[in-house]
């Protein structure tokens, strides 16, 4: 205890430094520990620590035999803590942040907080208000907020005849896609980040559509009485 004292006394600043990345580095790590998904991440924070002590641990043992090694030593960490520990700390930090700020929806009962959650709102402006009450066989699948700004929505259930026709009669279409008559994919998939919707033999209704950037649109399956409303902006 009293070198440790001592050795505060000689180098303050050091010591400063040390405690300030101390607890940089201790209150993300007990703050991602409450995070059951994010546990695995916390321990990302005691990597520059266990670095810190490990040079604190030399500096004490030769402060009093060798004081100008003592000294380089509490330079060169000062160096170290402010430009690279303190920076990797809120890096780690900034990037946990995106990766966390994201999210998913596939409750049906949420399905008016995923919309909301959307930030291109233009994009999905085909989608219904709310889901009809006569609606069966719902399925909602939804991401937003990935790292580079993807997101995407696709809503799908069984209604009957008028309903769909209705939809259909409201928008006007870049292209109309029979997915049977080209024999093109009889089924395939609409999906975002936290799962898939199947599509079986249906017709697709383009609403809008840039490739390899963004597309939305309304697809329909008359003889299952199934509409799907997607939207999808990739990464």
């Amino acid at each position: 205890m009293k070198s440790v004292l001592s050795f505060i006394k000689t180098h303050p600043f050091f010591a400063i430094s040390i405690f300030v990345s101390s607890i940089l580095g201790i209150m993300p790590f007990v703050i991602y520990l409450t995070i059951e998904e994010l546990r695995w991440a916390a321990f990302v924070f005691l990597i520059p620590l266990c670095f810190v002590a490990l040079i604190c641990f030399f500096a004490l043992k030769t402060q009093s035999r060798k004081p100008i090694v003592t000294n380089i030593i509490a330079t060169l960490l000062n160096i170290f803590i402010i430009f690279f520990v303190q920076l990797y700390l809120c890096g780690i930090s900034i990037l946990l942040i995106l990766w966390c700020s994201g999210g998913s929806f596939d409750n049906p009962k949420d399905y008016k907080k995923a919309k909301s959650k959307i930030e291109r709102q233009e994009y999905i402006k085909h989608f219904p208000a709310e889901i009809p009450a006569n609606a069966t066989d719902i399925q909602l699948h939804q991401s937003y907020g990935s790292w580079f700004g993807s997101e995407g929505i696709t809503l799908k259930f069984k209604a009957d005849d008028d309903y769909i026709k209705n939809e259909l009669s409201k928008y006007k279409y870049k292209k109309i896609v029979d997915h049977d008559l080209y024999n093109v994919n009889e089924s395939f998939e609409f999906y975002t980040d936290n799962g898939r919707i199947l599509a079986n033999h249906c017709k697709e209704h383009i609403i809008d559509f840039e490739r390899y950037k963004y597309g939305c649109g309304i697809c329909v399956n008359i003889n299952q009485n199934e509409i799907i409303y997607y939207y999808s902006y990739p990464d």
